[in-house]
């Protein structure tokens, strides 16, 4: 999930009462960051500005046990290709393009983040 939808989702789990996510799940922090000057002090702007916004998924992920992605690790359309596809897997993801790792063998879909918030309470 990126953190541009990750923030309602995070809420609306936490309102659940569960103590952690029941499938994997991730966070990547990304969306947030808008490209101006270049990598450097656009991360700079991005962490200043977004502050608040990153604490709080980094503490929620690692409270329910959610990998945290922190903003310059990396994009996610390429972060789930390197990492998480496989031939034969599902994804459930909050990005467009989620249904690249199709191209990897997986059955990759891109939903809302209320949708995707559900899978997290459903094993």
């Amino acid at each position: 999930m990126q953190d541009a939808t990750a923030q309602m989702a995070v809420l609306q789990f936490i309102s659940s009462g569960l103590p952690e996510v029941a499938v994997p799940t991730t966070i990547h922090c990304d969306h947030l960051i808008e490209a101006h000057k270049g990598s450097t002090p656009d991360l700079k702007l991005a962490n200043d500005q977004n502050k608040e916004v990153y604490d709080f998924l980094a503490t929620s992920a690692a409270k329910y046990g959610m990998g945290f992605w922190k903003p310059g690790s990396g994009i996610i359309h390429q972060i789930i290709l390197e990492n998480y596809a496989f031939p034969g897997g599902l994804m459930i993801g909050t990005d467009s393009h989620t249904p690249n790792a199709g191209g990897l063998g997986m059955c990759a879909i891109g939903v809302g983040g209320a949708d995707a918030e559900v899978t997290w309470r459903t094993f």
